[in-house]
């Protein structure tokens, strides 16, 4: 039986157990062509949906048909939470379909993606899929590495900013010395 028939059948004790972590490392021929880990294809399934991040930060985010429509329907609600026109919520719903690809590997587990897709991503040669729950991610390694350490900075900034701040609360309730 499939995964995503698997997923159908018994809801969200399946997607629990099935989720994706890990990353593994491909390389991407002249073509935009790149190995689909077997990991993740066992979860995704065959009829892959390759979107742009929505957050802007470069990557690509790989997803089955019942992935792609919840996001459909996610930036749907979160228009209207936010209160947005329904003719912006309309156009983001566009965008993200526009720049969708529906892709299915080939004999040898390949896919071939849109030099749209690519060009967003900035995909070279090494690229690395990320599993993230139910979905994937595509990035370009270099990228990626850049990307994983302006956040572990910005991390440890967040943390040293944290420590001196309780440190000083701590000082000015008297329980703690200044050092």
């Amino acid at each position: 039986m499939s995964a995503p028939r698997l997923r159908r059948q018994c809801g969200e004790a399946f997607r629990l157990a099935i989720s994706m972590s890990g990353q593994q490392a491909v390389s991407m021929d002249g073509r935009g062509r790149i190995s689909f880990p077997m990991q993740f294809r066992n979860v995704i399934g065959d009829q892959l949906y390759v979107s742009p991040d929505t957050e802007y930060r470069g990557y690509l985010v790989v997803r089955n048909e019942e992935g792609y429509m919840a996001h459909q329907r996610y930036l749907y609600d979160e228009g209207l939470k936010n209160g947005e026109d329904p003719e912006d919520i309309r156009d983001a719903i566009r965008d993200f379909s526009m720049d969708t690809a529906m892709l299915s590997p080939d004999k040898n587990g390949r896919i071939t993606l849109t030099d749209t897709l690519i060009q967003y991503a900035g995909l070279s040669a090494k690229v690395v899929f990320i599993g993230m729950g139910e979905e994937a991610e595509i990035w370009d390694a270099d990228q990626l590495a850049a990307y994983t350490q302006r956040r572990r900075e910005e991390n440890q900034r967040k943390r040293l900013k944290k420590n001196a701040d309780r440190k000083a609360r701590l000082i000015k309730e008297g329980l703690a010395d200044d050092e």
